[in-house]
């Protein structure tokens, strides 16, 4: 159940922002984003693609990977089952970042997988770099920071991957870390939106049990 605490942030939230104009998954995510950063403004520049959630939710029963860029971003998301790309072992690529080579090798051997860059542009431009590879694959794409950070999220907007994405500088470990907690959430059938709204927390019939931390 949630903490109460976190049901009070989603009673302030319902008096600041409605989500009449998503469906109801694809607010579930901004609304985890919002609710974990209190930055109000993700709710007009987020994009979920139509078929992000039941892509991630088929990945999900898959028992596919959650690859993520670093281990900040890792240790945010509510799963054993994920992985820190540059936590692993990986060969560096010459004239590239760290993040660049990491996310690579972990790509290559993961897909199809779910890829959470919350903090490495660089890491976004991996794996567009290496879209035809990965199909199948779907990827929560808000990295954070000056320098690429919203010319790889727009190279994103253009790609034919389902993703969930922000435009623009802002980003981050944690909010692209909530998107990811959204959809396991989804997945276990706990909501708070209903109708566009948010309402009291809630478990819809599609609910299941939560065997992503065993």
């Amino acid at each position: 159940m949630p903490h109460p605490i976190e049901e009070q942030s989603y009673r302030i939230l319902s008096t600041r922002l409605d989500f009449e104009s998503f469906d109801d998954e694809s607010a579930e995510i901004i609304a985890r984003v919002v609710h974990s950063t209190a930055d109000l403004d993700f709710a007009k520049t987020m994009t979920v693609t139509s078929n992000f959630v039941e892509s991630a939710l088929n990945l999900l029963n898959r028992e596919r990977p959650i690859v993520c860029d670093v281990s900040m971003t890792k240790f945010g998301v509510n799963s054993k089952k994920s992985i820190s790309a540059i936590a692993e072992q990986f060969e560096l690529i010459a004239n590239k970042t760290r993040s660049y080579s990491s996310m690579v090798k972990a790509a290559l051997s993961s897909a199809p997988a779910i890829f959470v860059v919350g903090c490495s542009p660089t890491s976004l431009e991996a794996l567009l770099d290496y879209e035809q590879l990965l199909d199948g694959s779907v990827i929560v794409g808000m990295p954070v920071g000056f320098v690429g950070a919203a010319e790889s999220k727009l190279r994103l907007l253009n790609s034919n991957f389902e993703f969930v994405t922000n435009s623009g500088e802002r980003g981050g470990s944690a909010a692209a870390a909530a998107a990811m907690n959204a959809v396991i959430r989804i997945s276990t059938g706990q909501r708070y939106i209903k109708g566009g709204r948010i309402v009291e927390p809630f478990q819809t019939t599609k609910g299941a049990p939560n065997d992503l931390e065993s």
